[in-house]
């Protein structure tokens, strides 16, 4: 039996994880399809309907994306009537993000597909398997962000 290589096994780990990932936005995407909405949008929605009003920056640290990108899906949302946005009562120039009752409709019955398909195929594993991939996935987490650059701190 060959033996595989450290080189060989990452190639493996990254290509089977990419597997995943497209594996699960591919049934995300043809699910949501359905409902004629992206998961950006969706995520947003659900994000507005925990949180409440937001300011964009602050719904694009919350959902880990620029605020271009977040403008953009605003925009669309905004053009199908599931969000608005009004100014700030205590600062007129802050604007904020609301989700509309139609927004609000929309995010409580479109299903969140990525949760449901990983949800079902992590309880295809016995309890002891979820058990230790929860472990090594903490564990995995930990060591790349050992790995990562520290932010500077601040003197504030």
């Amino acid at each position: 039996m060959k033996k595989i290589t450290d080189g060989e096994e990452i190639f493996q780990f990254i290509d089977t994880f990419n597997l995943w990932m497209s594996e699960t936005r591919r049934y995300s995407s043809e699910l949501l399809s359905r409902y004629r909405i992206t998961t950006p949008q969706l995520t947003v929605l659900r994000v507005l309907k925990t949180a409440g009003d937001l300011r964009l920056s602050d719904l694009s640290v919350k959902i880990n994306l620029t605020n271009s990108t977040v403008t953009g899906i605003i925009d669309r949302l905004e053009r199908a009537g599931l969000v608005s946005r009004q100014r700030s009562t205590d600062d007129r120039r802050v604007i904020l993000v609301k989700i509309t009752a139609k927004g609000r409709e929309t995010a409580d019955q479109v299903p969140a597909p990525h949760l449901e398909l990983i949800r079902n195929a992590f309880f295809a594993l016995s309890e002891e398997d979820r058990a230790e991939l929860f472990r090594l996935l903490r564990k995995f987490h930990q060591a790349i962000t050992a790995l990562l650059p520290q932010p500077p701190k601040s003197n504030a």
